[in-house]
Order: structure tokens, then sequence, then C-alpha cells
């Protein structure tokens, strides 16, 4: 079914041992899990998987029953989520956007996140001038945090997508953070979501 002109399955397992098994003799640029049907031991096994294969990007296919892990699984370091019923077009985006590199979440994901976190908030006026952030930053990181993609961000600031990849650069410097996961904990812990 994925299968295409630009992907290439190298192996289907239904049990977190064959997917350690077959590991060990091939690193695939994606590896997606079906976290729908196959949930065993999940927590444990995604932790392990990190552990052993932190360079392989991880996309995993949910449900909003999994909302309440939402925040562990994005710190464990899992690279993006879709959910079941997404289409097959954009499974296929979801996959090539973490093979290279990038987190892919889908709408709405930020205000379920938010809302498993209000508890971690803390004041953003208590910090406010550790990090100093520009209004425009501040902007770019609450559509980020809204699930906007570059373009989307660009044409609400009526800037391009470009410079709108500059801004986050710029915050993650600030900030002294990596991912776009990073930057949404961020952005609700501060409350600049």
């Amino acid at each position: 079914m994925l299968e295409n002109e630009d992907l290439e399955v190298l192996g289907e397992v239904r049990h977190w041992q064959e997917l350690f098994e077959i590991l060990k003799t091939i690193t695939p640029d994606v590896i997606l899990l079906d976290l729908i049907h196959y949930n065993d031991s999940t927590i444990e096994s995604l932790e392990k998987l990190r552990n052993d294969h932190p360079d392989i990007p991880v996309l995993l296919l949910i449900n909003e029953d999994f909302s309440i892990f939402f925040r562990d699984l994005i710190l464990m370091g899992i690279n993006g989520f879709v959910y079941g019923d997404t289409s097959l077009s954009e499974l296929i985006q979801a996959i090539e956007t973490v093979a290279i590199g990038n987190e892919y979440f889908p709408n709405g994901i930020f205000k379920i996140l938010r809302e498993t976190l209000q508890s971690d908030r803390v004041n953003l006026k208590t910090l406010r001038h550790q990090y100093i952030l520009t209004t425009r930053e501040v902007a770019v990181c609450k559509l980020f945090c809204n699930g906007l993609t570059y373009k989307e961000i660009g044409m609400a600031l009526h800037i391009s997508p470009r410079t709108v990849e500059t801004h986050k650069r710029n915050i993650f410097a600030k900030l002294k953070i990596k991912s776009t996961a990073e930057l949404v904990k961020y952005a609700i812990l501060h409350n600049l979501s």
C-alpha cells in the first residue's frame, strides 16, 4: 500500500521483538508504528527503541486515546504522529517529512498537548528577561504551536517561508532548543501557545 516511486517498505512486523530483530540487519529511513492495532507494551518498547536506535526517525499511527501520552512521547523523541483516519497522501507526506529530519504533528495536536500540560505551566513573566524573544519571534512561536506550516505562518504574518525558517532558527538559538517538540513544550510551559 505504501510502496511508490519514492517509498520502499523494507519490512513489516507484528510484534516488538520482530522489530528489534529486523533492526539488527537493516536501518530504515523511518519506522512507522501502528499503535492503534498493536499496542502491547507500548511505552516500554518505545523507550527501548529510542534508546537502541536514536538516529532512526519514528512516526506513530495513533488515535486520540493516546493523548494522555503525547507529552511523554514527544519528550521521548518521537518524531511525529498521524491519526488512523489520515489519508494515504498525508501519511506519505508525514513519512517523507520525518525522513528528512523534520517533525510531523497533525493539526489539533498542540491543543491537546496544551490541555494535558496545564498543570506544568509556569508564568512567563518570571523568565521573560532570561530569554528575550522579539514580538515577531513570539508570533512565529505561537503559530507553530497551532500546527501551522512554514508557508501558512508566512501567509499569516505576510513574510516568506524562508523568513519564517530564519525566525525559527533564531528562536532555537536563543532558547537553546533543537526541535519543534521542544519549542512546543517551552511555549506551553511559558504560556506562549
